[in-house]
């Protein structure tokens, strides 16, 4: 976001911002039944249909932050997409490299099975399955929406503006982290996706 929009984070702003997040999740889960009833098959397993619900649980809570916040004060959402140094990437991408076999490795120790455990993961392996049999669907949520759509609500949008509110930069990062884990509401994903997000 450019310079000149010195906005804050304070805890009304991510009230509005988890709100728009579980409204986008509900109204998505509204759109699969209704569809499926319409057609007569459950299409909330399917890739297509994951990539829109996908599509409408990030993009809520970005416009609700643009039109009850931004726009308010006369402002309007306006990112800086533009590229670092290439010795930032040099840094960076190691850095992913290696937290990411953290993960991997963390994410394997925790259970996936028991009463609790066992009925989240069946349903999260289910979606995997689902997106993962139509390969278009993978690679554009996975390469290309969930970068720029996750940059902007968690970095973009959170973690600033949480600086921009004196919260100490470390502990912005943390807390953007934590949250980004959380969105997931799933063990596996939240602690891959925090530690990720640490970076």
């Amino acid at each position: 976001m450019k310079k000149d929009q010195n906005y804050k984070v304070d805890f009304f702003v991510g009230i509005i911002l988890v709100v728009g997040i579980l409204i986008g999740q509900s109204f998505a889960y509204a759109i699969g039944l209704g569809i499926s009833a319409c057609i007569g098959e459950d299409v909330q397993k399917s890739g297509g249909f994951n990539l829109l619900a996908y599509c409408i649980t990030m993009l809520t809570p970005i416009l609700f932050f643009d039109f009850l916040i931004l726009r308010r004060s006369g402002k309007k959402l306006d990112f800086d997409f533009s590229t670092k140094p290439f010795r930032v990437y040099l840094l960076i991408f190691p850095m992913m490299f290696g937290m990411m076999m953290i993960a991997d490795y963390s994410t394997h120790l925790i259970p996936t099975e028991g009463p609790l455990l066992g009925p989240i993961y069946e349903i999260y392996t289910e979606l995997l399955e689902g997106l993962a049999q139509d390969s278009v669907a993978l690679v554009i949520m996975t390469v290309i929406l969930a970068p720029i759509l996750e940059e902007i609500l968690f970095r973009g949008i959170l973690m600033k503006g949480l600086i921009n509110n004196d919260v100490d930069p470390k502990l912005a990062i943390v807390l953007a982290a934590f949250i980004f884990g959380v969105v997931h509401f799933n063990p596996w994903q939240f602690l891959g996706a925090f530690l990720l997000g640490l970076v």
